[in-house]
């Protein structure tokens, strides 16, 4: 039985912080989350670290981690708050949550800070058979030539040239594609 002295808590008061505790509990959802996280040289890996710490997170690789997050109301958002709070935020700073969604229970991804880049692996596949490729090659060099783009990519006078100069870009992944090797000759247009 609790006494009844001052500075020791009552029934009521140990009733009331097991309804608030409940509450919370009924309130908070957990989710099994991987965040990678790419804070750029001079980022704050300390504050990150820590969070990750905090959270008892379990290590998968560079700069991957598991972990259980509690939370209440949308993952993202929450998870968004709580990691502004304990690392400081740079441009360069880049943040990626892998997640169930609760809703359609399908697993997603998405960047809470900063945006996806070029892949390091870019550009890195070798091309097997030489004829295929150079085939390719050629099919697209008459494809360009055989529409106008090509002609207007060059022209800064022909009506198309701006929207041609716009595609210059797509054009660039279409010839690497076929190629494995960007022709600079052909995507010149960058250039005008």
């Amino acid at each position: 039985m609790w006494g009844l002295g001052v500075g020791q808590p009552t029934g009521g008061d140990i009733l009331e912080s097991m309804q608030k505790i409940a509450v919370r509990k009924k309130s908070s959802i957990k989710s099994a989350i991987w965040v990678s996280y790419d804070l750029g040289v001079q980022g704050d890996y300390p504050g990150i670290y820590s969070w990750l710490d905090e959270h008892q997170a379990i290590e998968c690789g560079d700069n991957l981690a598991f972990l259980n997050y509690e939370y209440s109301g949308s993952l993202l958002e929450a998870l968004t708050a709580d990691l502004k709070k304990s690392v400081e935020m740079t441009k360069r700073t880049r943040i990626y949550v892998i997640y169930r969604d609760q809703e359609t229970k399908k697993m997603k991804g998405n960047f809470i800070f900063g945006g996806r880049k070029a892949a390091p692996w870019s550009g890195f596949a070798i091309a097997v058979g030489s004829s295929e490729s150079d085939e390719a090659q050629r099919t697209l060099e008459y494809a360009l030539a055989d529409t106008g783009l090509w002609y207007a990519m060059f022209d800064r006078h022909d009506p198309h040239h701006g929207e041609a100069k716009e595609k210059a870009e797509v054009l660039a992944y279409a010839v690497r594609d076929a190629s494995h090797q960007v022709r600079p000759e052909l995507i010149s247009a960058r250039t005008i």
